[in-house]
């Protein structure tokens, strides 16, 4: 078995537990939405303050919202006032719900 084969048995075996699947998809949507948010910041070529100034935020906000790994709290908020400010749409997918497919 190769090292990449050894991870990914890994990777499965922790995804089965709740928390873990959890934390995994948190940290990418972070990661996801903290690339796209420093590109259009750097885009508009504004600083970490400058950013902040726009969204009516602080600098910790800013920086935890473009920080790519696990830590700290963001709000749905501070989400939408950067990508006010910066232009861009966050789509959120979100099954509806009914008595067929419900969660």
């Amino acid at each position: 078995m190769t090292n990449h084969e050894t991870f990914k048995e890994l990777q499965r075996e922790v995804l089965k537990n709740k928390d873990a699947r959890c934390a995994a998809h948190e940290n990418e949507l972070r990661r996801r939405l903290a690339i796209v948010f420093d590109t259009a910041r750097m885009k508009e070529n504004w600083s970490i303050r400058e950013l902040a100034e726009h969204m009516g935020s602080s600098i910790s906000q800013v920086r935890l919202l473009l920080h790519r790994e696990i830590g700290g709290s963001l709000t749905l908020n501070t989400i939408c006032r950067a990508a006010d400010v910066l232009n861009i749409q966050v789509i959120l997918d979100v099954p509806f719900l009914n008595k067929e497919n419900s969660i």
